[in-house]
């Protein structure tokens, strides 16, 4: 049993066996023989779909893994030598995502699955943060994809963070005014409520609000109100008192004068009406362009920020899918050894 790290209760960790984990060598091979577009190889790719979900779901051991040579099998598939064999049997691209993301993942040496691992509360908030003592976590300062994959969900903000795919534990914005914004989080969207940033998603266009100066004591208008003077597009706009827009705000100013992507996640917290939000936790989406800032409330120097998905590079968007969380899952008792 694993020890939850927030609860402090043990909980049982389901492990993957090893006649589970070898049939994706038989699958994979079989890639290379069927016929494209026909019944048998779409058999084998709802199959290796299959296998992808229950790798994904059960922890793996060094054992298993060094026993069944899985990761050798998955890295000649994946090899940029089988790129034209891809093409030819048309592979969907998710399939392809999902292997890539198991393959990095055992390689880099995490082979546990619970949402919570390496993880533990801070202060008297309650809030999650990444342990600074686990052995697996990663970086958030770079740009582009990274290690991350098309499609790849977390449960929790921290989880994101010792993933290193999104920084700050709460804010939106991931960056520097001088570099540019690394990464975005698609979030809070409640029209019940006077006070939020009215994110607008489209699916490959996205419309993002960037962060607020803070509201002087006599300022009761509400925060998803434009003004109702038309302001000067794609550049900056002092208020009345020589403000400009904070330093978030100035990280997406950057990114639009570079051209340089975006990561971007799309939260459970995005409006119910939108399709691609995802039903709990958070998902990453690929590479948005920043291409047109619109200031929309000058004393508050809010900026909303057109931004639209890279065409090349990246499958498109995923299914949304719930975030696997495999301790909350009934399994059948399974042993480490995989016997």
């Amino acid at each position: 049993m694993a020890m939850d790290p927030v609860t402090n209760v043990r909980r049982k960790e389901p492990f993957i066996t090893l006649q589970e984990v070898v049939p994706i060598v038989r699958l994979l091979d079989q890639v290379h023989t069927r016929k494209r577009m026909s019944m048998g190889i779409r058999h084998i790719f709802a199959k290796i779909q299959e296998w992808t979900r229950l790798m994904s779901n059960h922890s793996m051991t060094q054992e298993i893994l060094d026993e069944s040579r899985v990761l050798d099998h998955l890295k000649k598939f994946l090899s940029d030598d089988n790129a034209a064999l891809w093409r030819t049997k048309a592979v969907p691209e998710h399939i392809i995502e999902d292997l890539t993301y198991l393959c990095q993942k055992w390689e880099f040496g995490d082979l546990g699955v619970l949402a919570r691992r390496g993880l533990r509360l801070h202060g008297l908030n309650g809030l999650l943060f990444p342990d600074p003592d686990w052995p697996w976590k990663r970086s958030a300062d770079f740009f582009g994809h990274g290690h991350l994959m098309n499609g790849q969900t977390w449960c929790f903000r921290a989880e994101m963070m010792h993933d290193g795919a999104h920084a700050p534990p709460i804010a939106g914005i991931y960056g520097t005014k001088k570099e540019g914004a690394r990464s975005v989080v698609m979030g809070l969207h409640d029209e019940g409520k006077e006070h939020y940033y009215a994110d607008v998603d489209k699916g490959n266009t996205i419309y993002y609000y960037g962060t607020a100066l803070p509201r002087l004591p006599d300022d009761t208008e509400p925060t998803n109100i434009k003004d109702l003077v038309t302001h000067r597009v794609e550049r900056i706009t002092k208020n009345s008192r020589g403000q400009g827009p904070t330093n978030a705000t100035m990280s997406l100013f950057t990114s639009y004068r570079t051209g340089r992507p975006v990561r971007v996640f799309r939260s459970f917290r995005l409006a119910k009406i939108v399709p691609h939000r995802p039903i709990t936790g958070f998902r990453y989406d690929g590479l948005y362009i920043v291409i047109a800032p619109e200031l929309v409330k000058i004393e508050r120097q809010i900026y909303r920020f057109k931004m639209e998905r890279m065409t090349t590079g990246q499958g498109p968007l995923r299914h949304s899918e719930t975030p696997l969380r495999p301790e909350n899952r009934p399994s059948r008792k399974r042993k480490r050894d995989g016997s």
